[in-house]
């Protein structure tokens, strides 16, 4: 009997070690459960930039704003495709102050602040910005539709009628702007340092009921990882409104070679000159006949900029 309960025994333990063998053989034939991990979604990451553009003018579409140099800031913050930023030039010569008299004021009137260092525009701005794959165009470019809204404010403007100054000027627009942001994407290698942006403007002001339309082609090559420039050229395209006289026409031709460097990830320096011809005889003529304008101008500037 205690030779038949000892067989037992060690049956029982044979048969326990076959089964955790089996079992063990059975789990390393099944393949391991995936992981799942969980990506930061860096769209919803904000970023700020700030940029200083110091420049030996202050020029819009063609037309001396202040002929003077002059250095404008710039602060934008993006979340999402949605941006806000605030642009504004300072006045550093007190060149637009009112101390003339008014038929020789830059932009077509008086400011009436005397002192120097003051922002003689405040522009506010707000919109949405989307960014489609290159699939989207068969391989062909990424494309990017931008619609924004903006509060021009000349704090030191006045108008000038009835023998006195009145009322703050200021401009409300919106703005389409529609860019191809490489061309090239689909006949050049992927580490091809050369890139061919093109896109339209079109702009228009709700409040003084004008227009304005651009055209423009940004051609970029990266020397190195660091090191980059380029050359933008800009044709604006206006109606009579904002032009002055009784036409739709090619205004004014910009074009802009610049170069930039990358101190770091965040801090980027650059410098750039640039220059506009005005393309309609008839507003060649106006420009002629303007104490402060000019059938074509020149300028440059030097920029700091920092992102993070």
């Amino acid at each position: 009997m205690k030779k038949l309960s000892f067989a037992l025994a060690l049956a029982c333990i044979f048969g326990l070690g076959l089964s955790l063998k089996a079992q063990s053989a059975a789990n390393a034939a099944q393949p391991a459960p995936k992981q799942i991990t969980t990506e930061e979604d860096s769209s919803f990451v904000p970023e700020i930039s700030v940029e200083l553009d110091w420049r030996t003018k202050y020029v819009s579409k063609g037309k001396i704003i202040n002929p003077d140099h002059n250095i404008a800031i710039d602060v934008r913050l993006d979340l999402a495709g949605f941006y806000a930023e605030i642009w504004s030039p300072i006045d550093m010569t007190s060149q637009n102050n009112g101390y003339k008299p008014l038929k020789y004021a830059y932009h077509g009137s008086g400011y009436m602040n005397k002192r120097k260092f003051r922002a003689e525009e405040i522009d506010y701005s707000i919109g949405y910005a989307y960014k489609f794959d290159a699939d989207t165009l068969g391989g062909f470019s990424p494309l990017t539709i931008d619609f924004n809204y903006t509060y021009y404010q000349y704090p030191r403007y006045r108008e000038f009628g009835e023998n006195r100054y009145f009322s703050h000027f200021h401009e409300v627009p919106l703005t389409l702007t529609v860019k191809l942001n490489d061309v090239l994407t689909a006949i050049k290698d992927k580490d091809d340092p050369v890139s061919l942006a093109v896109g339209g403007q079109w702009y228009y002001d709700i409040e003084n009921y004008w227009w304005y339309g651009n055209f423009f082609a940004d051609l970029g090559y990266d020397i190195d990882e660091n090191l980059s420039v380029g050359i933008k050229n800009t044709w604006y395209w206006a109606d009579r409104d904002y032009c002055g006289h009784g036409t739709n026409t090619l205004t004014c031709i910009e074009l802009k070679p610049s170069i930039s460097y990358k101190l770091t990830k965040e801090i980027t320096i650059g410098a750039y000159v640039a220059g506009a011809y005005f393309a309609s005889h008839k507003v060649r003529k106006d420009m002629r006949e303007s104490e402060s304008q000019h059938e074509s101008t020149w300028w440059g500037g030097i920029t700091f900029g920092f992102s993070f």
